[in-house]
């Protein structure tokens, strides 16, 4: 029997077909080296790949955030604790230095809560401040439930930052009500940021009442009380300058003090001194009638030169206890703005005062205006427009509706 032929073509498909396995295995399974080919472009991400880049990225990021704004809360919380007031503002400006992407992760810390203690309410004003230097409309939301539902020190911390809103046409409507509602101190916070907000030329004030604008400068009719408080509440007052540092404790109607003086190196000794016969406590009376009912002269700007980042060494720092647990009241004074007049602050505000030296001369006191031989002020009157001159608000003519 004779053997079929087989045709050329039939051997070359029968080549074909036996060897597509090998042709369509790639180069790894047989054994060799893939070969790069530089005329090929990289295979393109998909939007879903890219999609899941984006997010790791800012999931990283985040994260990292996160990571530094904790730590500096926390080093802020050890400072607060001490109040080391220099540490409590280099971390204010860390915060600060994060952005406005830190914000977020801030706000929940404006509001101590009703019962917060001194350290978590002092805590709560520098976040406060911080979050006034980054503003930014993500937090707008959040800062209104505080001012709506917030403890009274979180209202306040939220005034703070909405003074500097991004978002004026929003808020101030809404900052007109709560004025409207509001009383007390809160009140004059609210006022202060619808100043802020208007800006130099005046404010406008929408929502509950008729609108109305403003024109007169800022200063004629800004809110000048500083602070306030009955001078018998007072039970410890303690003054730091460059002079040293005065303690002063009352027992019963009668006032004790002591006085640390500086070595020459600049540093304060480490225990008072022994004797301070020519102290008289009636001293302490007069400081407490001056700064009792405390009122501006005037306003600083940004661009003064206050002196109050280093009030101890530039001007000196008032600190008065008061009795029930009330909350310590502590003044600032710094440099000498016009004449003898000097660039004041309440601990907690951003705003920045003058007051006459009527007032300031006690933070800036030597030993002896304590002692006996000093002449009294029980004669002196407050200067006109300034400390103990009664409470400013808006000109004749110019008060607000009610």
């Amino acid at each position: 029997m004779r053997t079929p032929r087989t045709s050329p073509a039939r051997v070359l498909l029968l080549a074909l077909v036996l060897g597509a396995p090998a042709l369509a295995m790639p180069r790894e399974a047989q054994g060799e080296a893939p070969k790069a080919d530089p005329k090929k472009p990289a295979p393109r991400e998909t939007l879903q790949q890219f999609l899941e880049r984006l997010r790791g990225l800012r999931d990283g990021v985040q994260t990292q955030l996160a990571g530094s704004v904790a730590d500096a809360l926390r080093v802020l919380e050890m400072e607060a604790q001490v109040r080391r007031l220099p540490g409590c503002e280099d971390q204010k400006e860390r915060l600060v230095a994060l952005g406005a992407e830190a914000a977020p992760l801030l706000v929940d810390r404006i509001d101590p809560g009703a019962n917060g203690t001194d350290a978590q309410k002092l805590v709560a004003q520098y976040v406060a401040q911080a979050l006034a230097g980054i503003p930014t409309p993500s937090i707008t939301d959040k800062l209104l439930a505080v001012l709506k539902d917030g403890s009274l020190e979180g209202r306040r911390n939220a005034l703070r930052v909405l003074a500097v809103t991004p978002e004026p046409a929003r808020v101030v409507p809404l900052l007109a009500q709560f004025f409207q509602q509001a009383q007390g101190q809160v009140r004059k916070d609210a006022l202060a940021a619808l100043v802020r907000i208007g800006g130099k030329d005046g404010v406008y004030v929408g929502g509950g009442y008729s609108s109305y604008l403003y024109t007169r400068e800022v200063k004629n009719w800004r809110e000048r009380t500083i602070v306030k408080f009955e001078d018998a509440n007072a039970i410890g007052v303690t003054v730091e300058n460059k002079n040293g540092s005065f303690s002063f404790s009352k027992n019963g109607e009668a006032w004790s003090g002591s006085v640390t003086l500086y070595e020459k190196d600049g540093k304060l000794k480490k225990d008072p001194e022994k004797k301070w016969e020519k102290f008289e406590g009636d001293k302490v009376k007069d400081l407490l009638r001056a700064f009792k009912a405390l009122n501006a002269e005037d306003f600083g700007d940004e661009k003064s030169d206050t002196g109050l980042a280093d009030a101890a060494k530039e001007g000196g720092v008032i600190r008065i206890k008061l009795k029930d647990n009330a909350p310590e009241i502590v003044i600032k004074v710094g440099k000498t703005s016009k004449g003898s007049s000097r660039f004041t602050q309440k601990e907690g505000s951003d705003i920045v005062y003058t007051i006459s030296s009527w007032s300031a001369d006690w933070a800036t006191a030597a030993l002896t205006k304590f002692e006996k031989g000093e002449k009294k002020d029980e004669k002196k009157e407050p200067p006109p427009g300034g400390d103990e001159d009664g409470p400013h608000g808006f000109p004749p003519g110019m008060e607000m509706p009610e």
